[in-house]
């Protein structure tokens, strides 16, 4: 993968302003469910019912109030540095001297130590790897930004006093004999992604919980306005759900693909035009060269544009171990990971197989 342009400004790397958007949207979102659930429980107190209903949403109106303040404190006040910085800096290379825990030491014309704001185990084995990152900033309040390669989110971070009482930590060593999901990156990385596959079905999933309950208490209590209600919100759930099981099911077994083997590279060629939506994911189609030589077209759900930039770069991809129907790809020792699923019939094969 290319570095990212150090010359202009580090706005030019592609994606960047999708990934802030989507940081920005997120902490919205966070604000928006706090107040929407102190309006809740304001409105249950006012139209008199007991205080053993209104008292548990209070508190997760609290809860939620107490997490976004803790993220606004995280990542708000980066976020706000960040676009700043973005627009006016460029993107300089520094060495990465050592990782002691969410503590990094950088070099470049200077030591820097630098505090990520959030990282997990994954992510810091992942940097600890790395000889090189690219940082903007720090800004006058101590604010950075890194790129680690391959990644496109921007880690955020500021600079702080040295820290030699936290020990270094341990960076595990890439292994290309092993399976892909022995990885300590490549395996933290699809949990996150396993989870995230599943939060997209989710509303589907409630809604059709909550659609059942209703029916069958209607039918129950001989109430039949809620029970034709759910009649007709129930079917559209469960469709929605279905197709979202479908659609994404390889990416709930994403674990046991990695457990399939090594990685191999293959050649691929990804079908243009692809955009991210504004979460930085989207489906997508490729082509790819297996190591028997042959040319298969693939579904690529949930295609992220960290997989998707490896591809255009490179115009290659690592497979974990011999593909099947449904197989894991992306670049080893790293959490550039997607799932493809073969297109095993239809004209799109037959095209791509003339």
């Amino acid at each position: 993968m290319p570095p990212p342009p150090v010359t202009g400004t580090a706005s030019e790397l592609r994606y960047l302003d999708v990934t802030v958007r989507a940081s920005q949207r997120q902490l919205r979102t966070i604000w928006l469910s706090a107040a929407a659930m102190w309006s809740l429980g304001a409105f249950v107190f006012t139209v008199g019912a007991r205080k053993s209903a209104g008292m548990p949403i209070l508190v997760l109106a609290a809860l939620t109030t107490a997490f976004a303040v803790a993220q606004y404190m995280a990542v708000g006040r980066w976020l706000r540095a960040a676009t700043r910085m973005f627009a006016a800096e460029s993107w300089r290379p520094v060495a990465v001297r050592a990782v002691r825990g969410r503590f990094l030491e950088l070099e470049s014309d200077r030591v820097l130590h630098v505090r990520l704001a959030a990282a997990m185990d994954p992510l810091l084995q992942a940097v600890g790897r790395a000889e090189q990152l690219w940082i903007v900033g720090p800004d006058e309040c101590g604010w950075v930004a890194l790129h680690l390669a391959d990644v496109r989110t921007p880690l955020p971070g500021r600079v702080v006093p040295e820290r030699p009482d936290v020990p270094v930590t341990a960076i595990s060593a890439y292994d290309p004999q092993a399976p892909a999901s022995a990885d300590v990156v490549t395996s933290g990385a699809a949990r996150l992604l396993m989870r995230y596959s599943r939060q997209l079905y989710a509303p589907a999933k409630i809604v059709l919980a909550i659609g059942l309950g209703v029916l069958i208490s209607g039918l129950w209590t001989g109430n039949l306005v809620p029970a034709a209600v759910s009649t007709i919100t129930v079917p559209i759930a469960a469709v929605l759900f279905v197709r979202a099981r479908k659609r994404l099911g390889g990416w709930a077994k994403l674990d046991q693909l990695l457990d399939a083997g090594p990685w191999q590279r293959v050649q691929a060629e990804l079908d243009e035009p692809w955009q991210p939506n504004a979460r930085g994911f989207a489906d997508g189609t490729a082509t790819l060269t297996l190591p028997d030589g042959e040319r298969t077209p693939v579904r690529l759900p949930l295609l992220g544009f960290d997989v998707a930039e490896y591809v255009r770069n490179t115009g290659t991809v690592w497979i974990a171990g011999e593909p099947g129907a449904t197989f894991a790809v992306g670049a080893p020792g790293s959490p550039v990971i997607a799932v493809a699923d073969q297109v095993q019939s239809g004209p799109r094969r037959a095209q791509v197989q003339a």
